[in-house]
């Protein structure tokens, strides 16, 4: 079955959206002074980003 073509259209396509969405919400919740949240979305990113 085709699974390669799946996972490379799965990670080059939507890496971008989901990108946006984590830029999104980072600056949606940027007034709220939590380390420990903006830490998180930080490695969310991370691994979205170089996984």
């Amino acid at each position: 079955m085709n699974t390669t073509i799946i996972e490379k259209e799965y990670t080059q396509i939507p890496i971008s959206i989901q990108y946006i969405l984590l830029s999104g919400y980072v600056i949606m919740s940027w007034g709220t002074n939590n380390f420990v949240s903006t830490s998180t979305k930080l490695m969310l990113m991370y691994l979205y980003l170089y996984s």
